[in-house]
């Protein structure tokens, strides 16, 4: 950081640096999944965990549509989902912000 800041002192332009959307995406995705893997396992450990969102997410009860059993395939259809919803927004967010940076 100080490297650049003595740049710009120096009146040298700084090139805006352009984000890679596939591995922003990667990223995004492995961290919704990683996320979503701790809820359920939440859930499974602590069945009360539910009531937790509840907290979370106002005026939504959770308790009444949390799945009491989730099966490995349950579980597994969700990861997947989850992974490319992440990915989807990843790639969007990169998208947009190397849009905003053309002049």
């Amino acid at each position: 950081m100080w490297k650049l800041r003595k740049q710009k002192e120096k009146g040298i332009k700084m090139a805006k640096e352009r984000l890679d959307l596939n591995r922003i995406a990667l990223t995004t995705g492995i961290v919704a999944g990683i996320m979503y893997t701790l809820c359920a396992l939440l859930i499974a450990v602590l069945p009360a965990g539910a009531a937790l969102a509840n907290n979370i997410f106002h005026g939504v009860d959770f308790t009444s549509i949390a799945v009491k059993n989730m099966t490995l395939a349950g579980f597994s259809i969700g990861l997947a989902i989850i992974f490319i919803w992440g990915w989807l927004i990843g790639e969007l967010f990169a998208l947009v912000y190397n849009m905003t940076g053309r002049k």
